[in-house]
């Protein structure tokens, strides 16, 4: 049970962390909203436990941006799989001069349903997540076609698992912390690559999750 916990925990997380990755500004490895105000994404994460994965369409200015997201997770301990659904909104500040560095204060929240039946004793599983985090990145090169863009965050989760069943209905809920690494490539200021790591700490059994991440921003400046 603490395993079982553990990852759907995780799969909580991870979700949660989609659409943070489908936000285009620099605090994120990703290009600025200046560039093109509206943004559509692909990403996906995995460790040993969880595979997840998402779309989204986002969008914002130079300092406020959201984007919504939708995706699914797969277990390789349960059969079946989880729909979700997720958004995010952060806020961008400078903190050197010419702005080559950002950090954003950011909060996201994620609902996913199923798998249905996950045990084959008719229970259904439900998860919930909600975090809130700050990120930093910043110009470790930039060129004309080519900005490299290194992204630290820091931040805490809530996850809650629902398990419906013959039995009725059951929570189970863990609140931990999450640390995380991207590095971002900015090609011409238009598609970000953004391959990352996540850590996952004070969750017994949680193991770190790995992903890339492709955002592409259109739209023309505001």
């Amino acid at each position: 049970m603490i395993r079982l916990r553990a990852f759907t925990m995780v799969a909580a997380a991870l979700v949660l962390a989609l659409p943070s990755a489908a936000l285009a500004q620099t605090c994120l490895g990703n290009p600025s909203f200046s560039n093109g105000h509206l943004q559509l994404s692909a990403n996906v994460a995995t460790n040993k436990d969880v595979t997840a994965f998402g779309v989204g369409f986002g969008g914002g200015s130079e300092t406020i941006f959201g984007a919504a997201q939708v995706g699914g997770t797969t277990y390789d301990a349960i059969d079946g799989s989880t729909l979700s659904v997720g958004g995010t909104l952060g806020y961008q500040v400078p903190i050197s001069s010419g702005g080559s560095a950002m950090i954003c204060p950011v909060l996201g929240g994620a609902y996913g349903f199923g798998p249905r039946d996950f045990d084959a004793l008719g229970t259904d599983l439900q998860t919930r997540a909600f975090n809130f985090g700050l990120s930093l990145g910043f110009d470790a090169l930039r060129s004309e076609r080519l900005r490299v863009v290194p992204a630290l965050s820091a931040g805490f989760v809530y996850a809650a698992n629902v398990f419906d069943g013959m039995g009725g209905s059951s929570t189970v809920s863990d609140s931990f912390g999450e640390a995380g690494f991207v590095l971002g490539l900015v090609l011409n200021n238009t598609l970000a690559i953004r391959p990352s790591v996540s850590v996952p700490f004070g969750l017994e059994g949680a193991e770190a999750s790995y992903g890339i991440g492709f955002t592409l921003n259109y739209g023309g400046r505001r």
